[in-house]
């Protein structure tokens, strides 16, 4: 398995798959909305983010999106892990890791003092990201009206 930067076509695919795979990373919490995931996705790749895959062979395994933000209650930069999706055959060999530290490193050699993340309620990744010492610093609450 290699862990390298997307190219251009490879992006355009990431785009796809994650436009077709939104119910699933947000747990059924939102549906599938072109106009917002081309929005979110170029803004970050204009702000210098970028996409990494894991690869085998000519197969890609699954991907991160990592950029840069602004940590808005401490007023400073920070790393942020915008996407992180491996396909199901994959699943429970390390792919997420790898690709997880991989994006680490990377941040913190960019000057990253932190890397944060929005997890949504029941994803079974939270187990991933705690166990790479992510800790929960909000809880997002809605209730129906």
């Amino acid at each position: 398995m290699i862990i390298r930067r997307a190219n251009e076509y490879e992006i355009s695919h990431l785009y796809q798959w994650s436009l077709s795979l939104t119910e699933e990373l947000s747990v059924g919490y939102m549906k599938s909305n072109a106009h917002m995931t081309n929005e979110m996705i170029s803004k970050v790749l204009s702000n210098g983010g970028y996409y990494l895959i894991a690869q085998h062979g000519w197969e890609v395994m699954g991907w991160i999106l990592l950029g840069y933000d602004q940590n808005f209650y401490q007023n400073k930069p920070v790393g942020f892990l915008y996407e992180l999706y491996v396909f199901p055959p994959y699943r429970k060999n390390g792919v997420g890791k790898y690709l997880m530290k991989e994006a680490m490193d990377q941040l913190k050699y960019a000057g990253m003092n932190s890397v944060q993340l929005n997890v949504f309620a029941g994803n079974s990744a939270k187990r991933l990201y705690e166990k790479l010492g992510f800790k929960d610093v909000t809880t997002l609450m809605e209730k129906e009206l």
